[in-house]
């Protein structure tokens, strides 16, 4: 059980590949975006939604940070659909941190 945090776009970089892929492995394990990873809230390309929604089933958890999502004019609208991905302040981003005992 981990926290993962996506803070880059996945247009600049693929190390989201990584990090699904890890999050798939860990049973009970959430994903949050944060800075530029928000970007894939709202458009990622088919590697990541696909790679997101396998994790999903696998009951990995998503989110994205509103004060980010909201900074570069973004909605979750396209995530949320495939991985029912929630919209959460930073003091959600606490109670993760909180909540997981590794992050990455």
């Amino acid at each position: 059980m981990a926290l993962f945090i996506i803070s880059r776009s996945p247009f600049e970089r693929d190390d989201y590949k990584t990090i699904l892929r890890l999050a798939g492995m860990s049973e009970g394990s959430d994903v949050v975006l944060i800075q530029d990873g928000v970007i894939a809230a709202e458009s990622a390309p088919p590697t990541f939604r696909q790679m997101a929604e396998e994790a999903r089933v696998r009951g990995v958890k998503f989110y994205a940070l509103s004060e980010d999502l909201a900074a570069r004019g973004l909605t979750a609208g396209g995530m949320t659909e495939i991985c029912d991905m929630k919209v959460i302040d930073m003091r959600g981003l606490v109670e993760l941190v909180f909540k997981h005992r590794k992050v990455f």
